[in-house]
Parts: structure tokens; sequence; C-alpha cells
């Protein structure tokens, strides 16, 4: 994960290091959300590209205009989320936008939360909605205030009331100096949840309900391989004619978004497990056949049918025995 970052405005550059030593995780995110950085890595790849000399990342910035660096890079709070039951903490960085990188090489790994955010919000929204509205303004990671505190849907997508309030919203959301939204020449009209942890029933309903008063839809979007996460949620979608959209990943960062009807599972049907021992098995098996690889192998499929409720003895006679490799 990439640790510095290069200001656009004054040609410094940040290291994420320093930066947390002398702040909290939350003043960062109040001073750098939404703004865009370039990539340190990047620029001395491009650098080194056009003159064969590998300089420092000082001389190259001196002799660039601030017009001329690419606006590729943001800050990623830390994100703490579940893979395989496991718990991954995952620390702030600056992270590449969707798209944005310039060279395979760069240091820094983006995150897939911020990475299906960014890429709904802008090239797949199509996804969400099949023909953009009138006026449409995207942001990702917006907050707005409620009673108590903030909300922070993961997209949300608004309509202005001009096209000429769309174009300025817009224009202050890429410059970083919109997050909050305060609904003043537009409405809320979808509020987006990407979700790939854990959630509560109850954090979610109070999501919901907070996100309702300020948009006409709510979408809240899970991930194949998290579902097990929210199962409860699921459920209620299912009880309350939700759909429920989930991320399908087509492999090389690639990603689509389907419906996944929530099926309730009933009891599973109990099978009889068979009381045997692997090791005496095995004593029993070498003794009819030539060769312990024989035996070993005869043991695995006889394992194997026990499991799923045969005898021993049914197995190892003149019907089953002579044709076990093949079955």
């Amino acid at each position: 994960m990439s640790q510095t970052a290069i200001d656009l405005e004054t040609k410094k550059v940040y290291s994420l290091e320093q930066l947390c030593e002398l702040h909290e995780e939350e003043t960062l995110m109040q001073k750098f959300s939404g703004r865009r950085f370039g990539c340190v890595q990047c620029l001395m790849e491009a650098d080194f590209d056009r003159t064969g000399v590998a300089r420092p990342i000082e001389a190259i910035l001196a002799e660039l205009d601030v017009d001329q660096i690419p606006a590729e890079k943001s800050f990623r709070r830390s994100t703490i989320y579940h893979r395989n039951d496991e718990q991954i903490f995952s620390p702030s960085c600056f992270t590449h936008l969707p798209g944005k990188a310039k060279n395979a090489k760069c240091a820094s790994s983006e995150s897939r939360h911020h990475q299906f955010c960014a890429e709904l919000a802008a090239g797949k929204r199509n996804l969400i909605m099949k023909v953009d509205p009138p006026n449409l303004i995207a942001t990702t990671m917006p907050r707005y205030k409620k009673d108590p505190g903030f909300r922070e849907p993961d997209v949300a997508f608004l309509i202005a009331e001009s096209p000429t309030i769309a174009n300025t919203i817009q224009k202050l959301i890429l410059r970083g100096e919109h997050r909050t939204l305060d609904f003043d020449g537009y409405e809320g009209h979808i509020a987006v949840e990407v979700q790939l942890s854990h959630l509560s029933l109850q954090e979610y309903k109070d999501r919901t309900a907070d996100h309702r008063k300020r948009f006409k839809h709510v979408l809240w979007i899970f991930h194949e391989h998290f579902l097990q996460n929210v199962n409860a949620i699921r459920a209620n979608q299912a009880e309350t004619g939700e759909d429920t959209w989930v991320i399908v990943e087509d492999g090389g960062g690639r990603f689509h978004i389907e419906r996944r009807p929530y099926k309730k599972r009933g009891p599973r049907k109990q099978k009889k497990r068979v009381d045997f021992c692997g090791k005496a098995l095995r004593r029993r098996v070498r003794r009819l056949v030539r060769s312990d690889a024989e035996a070993e192998q005869l043991a695995q499929w006889a394992e194997k049918m026990m499991k799923e409720g045969f005898s021993l003895d049914s197995l190892l006679n003149d019907r089953y025995y002579p044709n076990a490799e093949s079955l």
C-alpha cells in the first residue's frame, strides 16, 4: 500500500507515516477526504521512461507545473473486513483511483471496497441505472448530517435542479470541496451501501431508515464471498420483498452485480454414520490385495463409500471389491 502522495496545490510530498504520528486518522479524513493527489511511484517511473535516469522525486517536481501532475490518488481510511471467517485489518493509505494507475510498477494496491464504490459511481453505474437521469451528480464516500452525527453512504447519486448546479457541484466534489451534502439545489436520488463485512440487522435497519429520509431509493450491495456475514439481513430483505444484490467477480479485476434470492435452508437430513477405524480398515484390506499401494487405494475407496452409508462387510465382497479401483 502506498505511503506517499503529492499535494496537487503545493507539490509537497506527504508521508503517511509522518502524518499518522502527528494526527489522528479522523483528522486526516477531515483534511484529505475527497481530495486528489499525485502518485510518487508513477511519476518517477514515467520520468525514467522519458530520461533513462532514476532521479529523486524532488528533482522531477521542480521541473513540473502543478497541472502536469496527474490527479490519480486519494486518501483511504483504515478498514476491517472479513475473509473466510478471518478478521483482517487494512491500514490507511494513499490509493489509486480505479483505472488511473499509469504504471504497472506502482507500489500502491487498491482497496477492493474502494474500487467497487468508485466504479459503481462512474463507469459501472449502468449496473444500477440503465440511463443517467438529467442533471445527475455522482459522488463516493460523502456524508450528510443527521441527528445526532452523520451518515456516510458509500455512493450517492443526486439530482440537481439545473445543469448549471449539477456541473458546479460535480466540480466541487472532484476538488474535494463538497464532501458534506447539504441538499441545497439538489435532492438525494439513490444511496448505495457496498457491504463486505459483518453488519447487524439493527444497524442495517437504522442506516436504511436514515438514508430514506434523504434519498428516494436505498440500494444495498453485498459480495458473493461474504454472504455469510449478512444472512440475517438477506432473510429480512426476503421477508419485506426487497431484492438482494450481490457483487460477482469476473476475474482480472472485473465484476458485475446480480440479484441473488435468499433461500432459507431447512434442516439437513442426517446421514447414518458408520463406525469404523481407518487403521483397522487398512489392516483388513491388506489381507485381500497384493501390495500396500493397492491396499491404500482400496481403503480410501471403502472410506468414501462408508461415509455414504455403506457397511464395510457389504463392500468387501465379490460384487464390489473386484471393481473397487474403477468405482
